[in-house]
C-alpha cells in the first residue's frame, strides 16, 4: 500500500475515533442534563459516637432553606449551597454533596469531635481538636476533659498542647481528667482514680513535668498507696515533691 494512502486511512480511522468519543460524551452530557433527582442519601464518614448531629438534623436544614432533591433536573440543584448550609451547624467539619448517574444526591458529612469542655464563669462550650468552638448542646453531652478556672478564653493554644501531650500517653490519659487554671495562669490537674491534685504550674518544660508525673504514678503510688498524699507538686526543677495526709 501506497505510505502517503496509509497515512491518510490512518488519520481517517483516528479521526472518526474522535468524532465517536466526542458524541459519546456530547449524548452522555445531554443524558446527565436531563435525569431526575431520586431523592438523597446523607453518609457520616466519622467513625465516632459523637451524637450532637443527625440525619434528622441535616432534612431540618434542607426544609427550612427549601432545598428538595425529588422531581427536579439534576442539573438544577445548586449543590454548592447544600455544603455552605449544611457548613452553617456549628458540629459540621466538612461536608461534600455529588450526585449519581440515578438521580440519587449523596451527603456526606464529617463531625466536629470535641476534645475538652470549657467552663467559665458566664460560658461553656467544647473545643475541638483543631481549636474551633464548638457550642453546649441538649440533645447530646460528650465525655471529655473538663476545663475550668480563669479567661480560658486566652488560654486555647495552651490547653489544646497540654491535651495532646495528655493524649499521647495511656496512663496520663486514663487519670487525668479535668484541669483547673487559675488566676496566675497555672494549672492544676484532677485525676480520676485517687483523692489528690496535681500541681503543674505553667506549661514550661512541660514534657519533663508530665514524665515526673507518669514515674510518680508508676513508681511510687502504686507503692505506697493511690490514697496515701494529698498533693503531688511538679512545679519545682528536677524534682517531685509529695504531700501526705
Amino acid at each position: 500500500m501506497n505510505p502517503r494512502v496509509k497515512q491518510i486511512l490512518k488519520a481517517c480511522f483516528w479521526s472518526l475515533c474522535l468524532m465517536a468519543f466526542l458524541g459519546l460524551m456530547f449524548r452522555t452530557e445531554i443524558q446527565r442534563r436531563n435525569i431526575m433527582a431520586t431523592g438523597e442519601e446523607i453518609q457520616f464518614l466519622d467513625e465516632s459516637e459523637v451524637g450532637f448531629i443527625d440525619k434528622s438534623d441535616i432534612s431540618t436544614i434542607f426544609n427550612r432553606n427549601g432545598l428538595t432533591f425529588m422531581n427536579l433536573k439534576i442539573d438544577s440543584i445548586n449543590l454548592t449551597r447544600v455544603e455552605e448550609d449544611i457548613s452553617k451547624n456549628p458540629f459540621v467539619r466538612s461536608v461534600k454533596a455529588y450526585h449519581d448517574l440515578n438521580g440519587k444526591v449523596y451527603i456526606d458529612l464529617v463531625q466536629k469531635i470535641p476534645v475538652m469542655r470549657l467552663i467559665g464563669g458566664d460560658y461553656s462550650y467544647y473545643l475541638d481538636e483543631f481549636g474551633c468552638k464548638m457550642p453546649i448542646s441538649s440533645k447530646f453531652s460528650s465525655k471529655v476533659l473538663t476545663v475550668q478556672g480563669i479567661e480560658l478564653k486566652k488560654k486555647h493554644d495552651e490547653l489544646l498542647l497540654l491535651w495532646s501531650k495528655i493524649q499521647r500517653n495511656k496512663l496520663l490519659k486514663a487519670q487525668i481528667v479535668g484541669i483547673f487554671v487559675d488566676s496566675e495562669g497555672e494549672y492544676t490537674l484532677n485525676v480520676q482514680f485517687g483523692d489528690f491534685k496535681v500541681i503543674l504550674g505553667g506549661i514550661d518544660q512541660l514534657d519533663d513535668k508530665l514524665f515526673k508525673l507518669e514515674h510518680t504514678f508508676r513508681e511510687i503510688l502504686n507503692t505506697a498507696g493511690w490514697e496515701s498524699y494529698s498533693l503531688i507538686n511538679l512545679k519545682f526543677k528536677d524534682q517531685v515533691v509529695c504531700t501526705k495526709r
